[in-house]
């Protein structure tokens, strides 16, 4: 497996600014992981992260969930559901992803019934998802969730990427640094 240096120096190769022969600065490895974790953290709000999917399953106890690892009632933070299924006495139920502005309009928010819909706040740290109508407490709630790509802090960490993601961050650092590099050259 390629560690975050191996993508770094690659991607500075490839932007023409590191030789073959030479190794990363402390700057450029300092630089190129916060923007390597920049990059890793933008793609990971679009629902093309196949990298960050994840399926979490759990009982709910009233309408809403609150993600994230500060305080949440699930530790994950979710930029998203691809797709919400609500379990009640063995019959599985799909729920449609609203709006929270959709949701607002939803005049008695304390209907209960079988769950139709949802709605993500994408709050930060921590995001909520409501879900119309209140479902009974002990249903079981399973979300194909959307999470956050690693973040990296050292250089020897390892980069656990399908090699496709690799070679497009590989590719969207050497982006970033052949343009750093073509701005600082600029007269001023």
């Amino acid at each position: 497996m390629a560690t975050v240096g191996d993508v770094l120096s690659s991607a500075l190769r490839l932007a023409g600014v590191l030789a073959a022969e030479e190794s990363l600065s402390a700057d450029q490895s300092e630089n190129g992981i916060e923007t390597l974790n920049e990059i890793l953290a933008m793609w990971g709000t679009t629902r093309m992260n196949r990298s960050g999917n994840q399926q979490l399953t759990f009982t709910l106890t009233d309408e809403s969930v609150t993600f994230g690892s500060t305080g949440g009632d699930v530790s994950t933070r979710i930029q998203g559901a691809s797709s919400v299924i609500v379990r009640s006495g063995g019959l599985d139920y799909t729920l449609r992803e609203i709006s929270v502005d959709d949701y607002a309009t939803i005049p008695l928010k304390s209907t209960g019934g079988t769950p139709e819909v949802f709605c993500l706040d994408n709050g930060y740290p921590l995001n909520t998802m409501r879900i119309y109508p209140v479902p009974s407490a002990g249903m079981q709630l399973r979300v194909d969730a959307v999470v956050a790509m690693a973040e990296y802090s050292s250089v020897s960490d390892t980069v656990n990427l399908p090699p496709e993601t690799r070679k497009a961050l590989r590719e969207a650092l050497a982006v970033h640094f052949a343009l750093n590099m073509a701005s600082s050259r600029l007269p001023r």
